[in-house]
């Protein structure tokens, strides 16, 4: 089994040396889907507008002042008395002005908000005080109704907007900050989707009515792509063009249609993902296909081949918000890889592999702000070389990789702010196995995401261990 490790730009490979091989279709088609940069962190939407009445408050001359013993405060459900009065201890056993009693509401609003009940208020109504007891009211803020308000014209039906904000605050319940921001960046996370939020007074006191303004992009988009992070033996430089259909159906779905070709290879790779029901759950599917020709140092060989993969995909948000988020994925691939030289087949192989992993990404502000990344992946695969005879053969006399295998795929990546001109980028990434891999579930040091010095698709091994450090 070969075990590499990189730090930095420094490569230092444990129990084999780096030949030269030749990559085939497996590990061609992994170039073609590991050698683009990552995409941009999702958007987080404007926070919501906040239309607040204006409350009912107690009226006295600014020169009366009330002797106060204690307080009463009513209205509270998501927190006891118990834990409300402490925050009012240093308002008790003095004589206060309608201001001062205005701070002591407004400390139990700031308890609230501080804990992400950010439409509550707390305030004095017009009460008789009597044996120096003062009624504080808290409004907690409990969701009324939810209306969609289209933007000009739009695909997604208003039930997918309204059935996910109900789903994340429902009817009645307090308005809180996780639920109401769960709630919108699902709906922002949809293709081409732009919802904002205002908060309106309920047709009752302590209610509040969510207005979702819902905006929506092209239904076409596309772009083109130059880059040089192909496999050399098959074409460092390649175009690539990507064609997006966003929402056509009106529930969130979306299409695209992805095409990279270099010198002596090509990639295409056909996708479909629609969100089910309102919590958040996509599913999708997509069919893959690319061909190679080797050049350079291989091109005296013939070789050839191509690769066809068919995936299922579910993936589930299990935490989303502005901060924080967690996903869940399960997927299932179908490969088929064909290689041959311009003597004859070398090998006719399929491999199928169920993975289920997590990843997500979380804010803070450490050290003056950063962004850290996680993935974990456990995959299970069953590799079969019956396709071509004489290489099973082989394998069973060398790597023995033909059957089932396991492997456990991780990456960690922080994204460190130094200052207003600088940042720091530091990632571990690595991966264990059971046994011996096939070439597309190998794991690779080489390219514009691990060690440059290495081309794409080159030193690679069974298992590895990749850090980087940099100063951006």
């Amino acid at each position: 089994m070969k075990r590499l490790f990189a730090a930095i730009a420094l490569c230092v490979c444990v129990s084999t040396t780096l030949a030269q091989v030749a990559p085939d279709a497996g590990r061609i088609q992994q170039d073609f889907e590991r050698g683009r940069v990552p995409p941009a962190p999702p958007r987080t939407p404007a926070p919501p507008v906040i239309e607040q009445p204006a409350r009912p408050a107690l009226k006295a001359p600014d020169n009366v002042r009330f002797p106060v013993k204690g307080f009463r405060i009513t209205g509270s459900t998501a927190f006891s008395e118990v834990q409300l009065l402490p925050l009012l201890k240093d308002f008790v056993g003095k004589e206060l002005s309608l201001e001062d009693l205005q701070r002591a509401a407004d400390a139990v609003t700031l308890y609230y908000r501080d804990r992400g009940y950010f439409v509550a208020r707390a305030y004095i109504p017009a009460q008789d005080v009597r044996d120096g007891i003062v009624e504080i009211t808290v409004l907690e803020g409990r969701i009324g109704g939810v209306t969609v308000k289209p933007i000009g014209d739009t695909r997604l039906r208003t039930q997918v907007v309204e059935g996910t904000l109900q789903r994340a605050l429902p009817a009645g319940n307090l308005i809180r900050q996780e639920d109401l921001e769960r709630g919108l960046l699902l709906l922002n996370d949809l293709p081409g989707t732009d919802v904002r939020s205002v908060l309106q007074p309920g047709a009752t006191l302590g209610t509040t009515n969510l207005v979702a303004e819902l905006a929506e992009g092209p239904l076409f988009s596309g772009e083109v792509d130059v880059d040089n992070h192909g496999n050399r033996f098959s074409g460092a430089n390649r175009l690539g063009g990507t064609l997006t259909l966003s929402d056509p159906t009106g529930y969130g779905d979306l299409a695209n249609l992805r095409v990279q070709a270099g010198k002596g290879a090509t990639y295409a790779r056909l996708g479909y993902a629609i969100p089910v029901g309102y919590s958040g759950l996509k599913l999708g599917g997509a069919y893959t296909g690319s061909t190679y020709e080797l050049c350079c140092e291989f091109a005296a060989l013939g070789a050839r081949g191509n690769a066809r993969t068919a995936t299922l995909s579910a993936l589930y948000p299990v935490r989303r918000s502005r901060d924080a988020s967690i996903y869940l994925a399960a997927t299932f691939d179908a490969h088929h890889y064909f290689n041959e030289t311009a003597a004859s087949t070398t090998s006719d192989k399929k491999t199928n592999v169920v993975n289920l992993s997590g990843n997500g990404d979380f804010r803070d502000a450490f050290g003056g702000g950063g962004l850290s990344y996680f993935t974990l992946g456990v995959s299970v695969g069953q590799l079969n070389l019956d396709g071509y005879a004489p290489d099973r053969a082989i394998d069973d006399a060398t790597a023995q990789a033909n059957g089932s295998y396991k492997k456990v795929a991780y990456s960690y990546t922080r994204l460190q702010r130094l200052g207003e001109s600088f940042s720091l980028y530091a990632g571990l990434s690595g991966q264990f196995a059971s046994k011996n891999l096939d070439s597309s579930e190998k794991f690779a040091l080489g390219g514009p995401t691990g060690v440059r010095a290495y081309p794409t698709g080159e030193a690679v091994g069974d298992e590895g261990l990749l850090a980087n450090l940099e100063l951006r």
